[in-house]
């Protein structure tokens, strides 16, 4: 769980950098790597391996630390089913990171995250 900004790029080494994200997080530090990446991502896992998971903390990222709205961030899964469970999750995140009367919670009704179909 992330609980204030990560640390900064000129204090610690990117691997140590993504070793605590991961840490803090959960994930694994190949997943943190692609949660906290600053480019574009595409992930490709299979099943019950922490994809939606990552997606959520990278999501979180770009909340946070990029300071974007919900209505900026796009994110695509393959299934409606998927597509729920990812808004979800990071429903639940930002909630429990940004409170449950953040500003974030009530765009993210409107956030773009469905499928590709």
């Amino acid at each position: 769980m992330i609980v204030g900004p990560a640390p900064q790029h000129d204090t610690i080494a990117p691997n140590q950098r993504i070793a605590v994200l991961a840490k803090q997080t959960g994930l694994t530090e190949e997943q943190a790597a692609a949660a906290f990446a600053l480019g574009s991502v595409a992930v490709t896992a299979g099943a019950g391996t922490g994809k939606t998971h990552m997606l959520a903390e990278r999501y979180l990222f770009h909340l946070t630390e990029r300071d974007l709205s919900p209505l900026e961030v796009v994110a695509v899964s393959f299934t409606r089913k998927a597509a729920a469970e990812l808004r979800s999750r990071i429903r639940a995140r930002i909630t429990q990171t940004l409170g449950a009367d953040s500003e974030a919670v009530a765009e993210l009704e409107a956030a773009p995250i469905s499928t590709f179909h």
